[in-house]
């Protein structure tokens, strides 16, 4: 009970978080935050991650230009952002004091943000997502950004029992590993679902 509780405030938070597009302050240090789809070819790649833009909105209120602000690392999905971000419609209300200016967080993922990633997110693509992570990311052993970081937050809040090991960093990173290489051998199966039989053998 006292779980389901803690998840339930936790998926609030989490959910009041991620409704935050239309008043993040219009600021450097506080961007508004965005989602972009991926093309076909990154998502088949495994490319993501996410980058923050200054974009120039028009009197049309769409995005005329874009600059990096911070890199997602990726010189490719930067430009793919820059590119594809052009012609975006931008909520008036997120222009404060008749600046025509403003960041931009852009997410660029193979999947939605939010706890239905828990049950869509297949093993063939976390692998590619894995393995392209860990090619552009020298030293880690396996995808340790955003992605993750939502993953396990994700996993916290659902409540669900089956999931529990994921506050557990020592358990989850072993069975994170674990996942991934079942994944390996079974593409078509669910991520949470080899993440779970990677738990259970560890605990």
């Amino acid at each position: 009970m006292k779980w389901k509780f803690v998840g339930t405030v936790m998926l609030a938070a989490f959910m009041l978080f991620q409704s935050g597009l239309g008043f993040a302050q219009n600021s450097e240090t506080d961007p508004v935050k965005f989602v972009l789809p991926l093309s076909p070819d990154l998502t088949e790649r495994g490319v993501h991650g996410t980058v923050t833009l200054r974009a120039t909105v028009s009197a049309e209120n769409k995005v005329e230009s874009a600059t990096v602000l911070q890199t997602s690392g990726s010189q490719e999905l930067d430009d793919y952002a820059q590119s594809r971000i052009v012609g975006t419609p931008v909520a008036p209300e997120v222009l404060k004091n008749g600046e025509r200016t403003l960041a931009l967080e852009v997410d660029l993922y193979a999947f939605r943000m939010g706890l239905d990633l828990l049950s869509s997110y297949s093993c063939s693509q976390m692998v590619r997502d894995n393995d392209w992570y860990v090619g552009n990311h020298p030293g880690e052993r396996f995808e340790q950004g955003k992605f993750f970081r939502i993953f396990v937050g994700l996993a916290f809040v659902s409540g669900r029992k089956d999931l529990a090991f994921m506050i557990k960093p020592d358990i989850r990173d072993r069975a994170w590993l674990a996942a991934i290489e079942r994944c390996r051998k079974d593409g078509a199966q669910l991520f949470t679902n080899a993440l779970v039989v990677a738990g259970k053998s560890r605990k």
